[in-house]
């Protein structure tokens, strides 16, 4: 199992292999960097415990320049050259790599070409029309990018939630000895797709103290207030501070959307009471309320989890006690929809298998890529009929443990399956997913979706909107309209928990279930570690009010097969 202190290291030098594109580095060891960076993603023991015995190079592709690198950042922190590259090229080109058709080499002809550093002159030379003289650029790229800096815009100041999760949690153990509580707040606890940055709620004996050690922090590399600071990765981060008898109220008031807190606010004076920032007041009294819970309870209300504090009724059905009971991680009994080394996977079967076991799951469902998506290495008809007979090994070695055979199956332009029935009816269960032709007008993509659910093989939509978080909007589709039909046919619909699709829209998903249609909460997972999306995909059903009953995977796996196969009846 790969280990988890290796990926900032591996992140490291994928991060210098772009830097050395954007230079004109040599291209094979810019194929090293990046070699070795796979090398160390699959690594199962620390790199800090190789590194103090001297063993780095005994990793296949590090060298003793790479094993140097590696000894300096675990030693230092920094990469003294990576910092060196940085300090040679503008910043902005960083930034260029992140609009869709501009790789290391066109950013790069960018530079040298036309001297360009930053989104604003690039702008400036799409619409003067600049960009498309230069060589390998057209008038059509040239709309593409503008429109692509565009949408850029939008994402500027935006963050994944998985990246602000991860940077909290590392937050939380330099600053949580130093405070009496401290707790995440903000949309980051609602957990919102993207979030603006991270916040906490503290009260400390010594506030001083806690905020020198926000400032220190070895992540912390920008001063922005004297409770708040820029991370390495230009997310900010704010503590609220405040004193022991306000932590409950501050740390509601911070939490909830506008609307939720402005609905809190009328229940509040409906009952001769003022919610403040500070605390609930009747006239000048504080009442005591310790937690959110008594605060709630004070108000007459049904506890309202942090997700559903969005003002899309949560209060309403808290004061007739009618909110549902939320699904949770140990509600979830398997993972559906994993790739293997058969595709694009980073781990085989069994070793996938194994690693859902060691979660506590009881099965675990393969949908490695079908043969039209050859860029993801999609499996040809004599592969998917020998991974189901490695399916059947396995699946005696380790019972109970239960593997499903699956395919994740393009949705082909005109609705269509990749294979012929006969191969699609020999697995247990499909996943139907679009990975091409995003450019179809809306019409024409709810037309192919929706013929794709009519295929009595579908068993699952995948990642119904193919969105990419701050990177590619969703393509043009009828939203409601394919719901409908997957409730028609019998599909479940998936809530993809990848970080940077988390489609369907949890808004979406509530209609979803509303009609009767079965989530599968599946992490779309490529490695061992990607399982771990699961906190994720709970997080987001939470927020659009799914309970157990509703999300496919918390069936047990005999309930699962026998819903497998009841569908393939129907």
């Amino acid at each position: 199992m790969p280990h988890p202190l290796n990926q900032p290291i591996a992140d490291l030098l994928g991060e210098l292999g772009r830097w050395l594109e954007l230079s004109g580095e040599n291209p094979f060891r810019i194929r090293a960097y990046a070699a070795a960076a796979r090398a160390l993603e699959a690594l199962d023991r620390p790199l800090a415990e190789l590194a103090a015995r001297g063993q780095l190079q005994s990793i296949q592709g590090i060298g003793p320049g790479l094993a140097g690198l590696i000894t300096s950042f675990l030693e230092q922190g920094t990469a003294p050259e990576l910092e060196a590259l940085k300090a040679t090229l503008p910043p902005g080109l960083i930034q260029m790599l992140r609009i869709q058709g501009l790789g290391p080499k066109k950013v790069r002809a960018i530079h040298l070409q036309l001297g360009l550093s930053t989104l604003e002159e690039l702008e400036a030379a799409c619409r003067d029309g600049r960009l498309s003289t230069l060589s390998g650029f057209g008038a059509k790229s040239q709309e593409n990018i503008l429109r692509s800096l565009e949408q850029l815009k939008k994402y500027l100041g935006l963050f994944h939630l998985d990246t602000a999760w991860q940077a909290a949690r590392r937050l939380r153990e330099g600053l949580g000895p130093l405070a009496a509580r401290l707790e995440v707040t903000g949309s980051l606890r609602r957990s919102l797709e993207v979030v603006e940055g991270v916040e906490f709620v503290a009260c400390a004996p010594d506030p001083a103290a806690l905020c020198h050690a926000l400032h220190a922090h070895p992540l912390a590399t920008k001063e922005l207030a004297a409770t708040a600071v820029q991370l390495d990765n230009g997310l900010p981060v704010t503590l609220h501070l405040v004193e022991e008898h306000a932590f409950a109220a501050a740390l509601l008031h911070h939490t909830g959307s506008p609307g939720h807190l402005e609905a809190l606010a009328a229940c509040a004076r409906e009952r001769g009471l003022r919610l403040e920032p500070g605390g609930l007041f009747r006239g000048a009294e504080l009442l005591p309320c310790p937690d959110e819970e008594s605060l709630y309870a004070a108000l007459n209300l049904q506890f309202i989890p942090p997700e559903l504090r969005e003002d899309r009724g949560e209060v309403e059905a808290a004061t007739r006690n009618a909110l549902p009971s939320l699904v949770q991680r140990s509600d979830l009994q398997g993972a559906l929809h994993v790739h293997t080394t058969y595709s694009d996977g980073h781990h085989t079967l069994e070793e996938m298998a194994r690693a859902a076991m060691a979660r506590g799951y009881s099965y675990l469902g393969i949908c490695d890529h079908s043969r039209s998506a050859a860029y993801a290495r999609g499996l040809q008809v004599d592969q998917v009929r020998r991974q189901g007979e490695e399916i059947a090994l396995l699946n005696e070695k380790l019972a109970p443990f239960r593997i499903f055979a699956g395919i994740e199956s393009d949705i082909l332009a005109d609705g269509a399956l990749d294979y012929e029935d006969e191969v699609l009816e020999s697995l247990d269960f499909v996943v139907v997913s679009v990975h091409s032709r995003f450019n179809l007008k809306r019409e024409e993509m709810t037309r192919r979706i929706c013929r794709a659910l009519e295929h009595p093989c579908a068993a699952v939509l995948g990642h119904t909107t193919g969105r990419l978080l701050l990177e590619r909007e969703p393509y043009e589709v009828e939203v409601d309209a394919v719901i409908a039909t997957a409730a028609n046919c019998q599909v479940a619909i998936e809530l993809n928990a990848n970080p940077y699709r988390l489609d369907l829209d949890w808004r979406h998903l509530r209609r979803a279930s509303d009609l009767g249609v079965p989530i599968a909460l599946n992490t779309d997972a490529h490695a061992i570690e990607q399982l771990d999306y699961d906190e994720l995909g709970v997080a987001l059903a939470r927020k659009a009010w799914l309970q157990p009953a509703e999300v496919l995977n918390t069936a047990s796996a005999a309930e699962l097969a026998a819903w497998f196969s009841q569908r393939k009846k129907r």
